[in-house]
C-alpha cells in the first residue's frame, strides 16, 4: 500500500498553526496535533479561548482565507471528522 504524505499550510489567522491536507491541525507551540471532537461530532481547535472548527480552518488555509457570510463548508465524504482537502 502506498503511503501518501501530508502537506501543510499556515492558517492565515494565526501563523502558529498548520493545516494539513489530510485534515490535521498542528501547533508550532506544542509541536503536536491539536483539537478535540465536540459532542456534535466535529473536530475543533481552541485558539486564544475561542473554538474554531477544523474543517473551516482547513478551508481557510487551502482554499480561501475569507469564508463568505452564510457559506456552509461541507465535508466531502459526509463524515464530520473527515477534514481532508
Amino acid at each position: 500500500m502506498k503511503r501518501v504524505k501530508e502537506h501543510f499550510r499556515v492558517w492565515p489567522y494565526n501563523p502558529n498553526y498548520l493545516c494539513g491536507s489530510k485534515g490535521t491541525i498542528f501547533s508550532l507551540h506544542t509541536l503536536r496535533e491539536v483539537g478535540s471532537v465536540t459532542m456534535y461530532g466535529y473536530k475543533c481547535v481552541s485558539i486564544c479561548k475561542k473554538w474554531h472548527p477544523a474543517h473551516r480552518m482547513i478551508y481557510q488555509a487551502w482554499i480561501n482565507p475569507v469564508i463568505p457570510k452564510g457559506m456552509q463548508i461541507n465535508h466531502k465524504s459526509g463524515l464530520k471528522t473527515d477534514n481532508r482537502v
